[in-house]
C-alpha cells in the first residue's frame, strides 16, 4: 500500500512537471494552449509559429497570437508601422522594449520601443540620442541625462526602466493633486480610449454603439475614482473580437487600467 502511495505521488508529480514545461500561447479570442512551440522564419510579411501538443500540430499566424512563452522568453504580437510583427519582450511596462526580426532576417537582433497608447519607434543607431530626446520628451530627467551623454544605445533597458519610474512618478503627483471627485484620466489611458473610439468609427463596427457606450462608461469610472468591473472589460473584449488591432488595443488598455 505504501509503495502504491509513492507511486502515485510520483506520477502525480511528473504530470504536473510535464504541464509546467511546456510553452505555452494565448490567442487573441483568449484561449490558452500548450505545447511544444517552435518559430518559423518569415515568411514575406507574415510570421508564424507552430504548436505541438496531443492535439496534434496546429500554425498560427501573428493575427491570429497575443502572446507566447517557449525556452523562458516570452514573445507578443506587436504593430509596427502599417504591419504586425512577433516581438521578443526585452523589458516592458508603459514604455515596453522588443527584439524583432527585420525585413529577410530570421534573428532577433532588432530594437523597438513602443508606448502604452500604441506610439511606438524602431531604435535609431545613428541619430540615437537626437530622436529618443525627442520620443521620451515627456520626462525631463531622461531627456537631460541623454543630452549630457549619460546614457547611449548600451543602456536601453536601463533608460526604459528610468522613464517608466518618471512617468510613474508623474502620473502619482498628478493624481495625488486631485481629490477623488475631480480625478484626471491619465494620458495614456485618454489616447488609448480616444484611438479605440475613432477606429471603431472608422471602420463602422456594428458594435460601435455599444462600445461607445462602454468607453463612456469606463471614463466616467476613472473620473470619480471607481474601479472597473470584470463585466465591463469583457463586454469591451467581447464588442471588438472580429478586429485583430482593437482586441490588440482593448488588451492594452486594460492591462494600463489594472496596472
Amino acid at each position: 500500500m505504501i509503495y502504491k502511495r509513492f507511486w502515485l505521488a510520483g506520477v502525480l508529480a511528473l504530470s504536473i512537471s510535464g504541464v509546467m514545461s511546456q510553452d505555452m500561447l494565448v490567442t487573441l479570442k483568449g484561449d490558452t494552449l500548450r505545447g511544444e512551440i517552435n518559430i518559423l522564419a518569415p515568411q514575406g510579411k507574415m510570421e508564424n509559429v507552430i504548436l505541438k501538443n496531443d492535439q496534434g500540430r496546429e500554425s498560427l499566424n501573428m493575427m491570429q497570437i497575443n502572446m507566447f512563452t517557449t525556452e523562458g522568453k516570452t514573445y507578443r504580437t506587436v504593430q509596427i508601422y502599417d504591419t504586425y510583427k512577433i516581438m521578443e519582450v526585452v523589458h516592458g511596462g508603459y514604455l515596453s522594449l522588443y527584439n524583432f526580426r527585420s525585413d529577410k532576417s530570421i534573428l532577433f537582433d532588432s530594437r523597438y520601443l513602443i508606448k502604452m497608447g500604441g506610439n511606438g519607434m524602431e531604435v535609431p543607431t545613428i541619430t540615437f540620442k537626437k530622436k529618443m530626446m525627442e520620443f521620451l520628451e515627456d520626462c525631463p530627467e531622461i531627456v537631460e541625462k541623454l543630452d549630457n551623454k549619460e546614457f547611449s544605445r548600451r543602456d536601453l533597458i536601463e533608460i526604459v526602466s528610468e522613464y517608466n519610474s518618471c512617468i510613474e512618478r508623474i502620473t502619482q503627483a498628478a493624481t495625488q493633486r486631485l481629490t477623488k471627485s475631480e480625478m484626471e484620466i491619465p494620458e495614456e489611458i485618454k489616447a488609448l480610449i480616444n484611438s479605440i473610439q475613432i477606429e471603431v468609427e472608422k471602420n463602422d463596427l456594428d458594435s460601435a454603439g455599444d462600445v461607445r457606450d462602454i468607453l463612456n462608461d469606463i471614463k466616467d469610472r476613472l473620473k470619480s475614482g471607481k474601479g472597473i468591473p470584470g463585466f465591463l472589460k469583457s463586454a469591451l473584449k467581447e464588442n471588438l473580437a472580429s478586429d485583430p488591432n482593437l482586441t490588440l488595443k482593448a488588451d492594452q488598455l486594460i492591462d494600463l487600467i489594472e496596472n
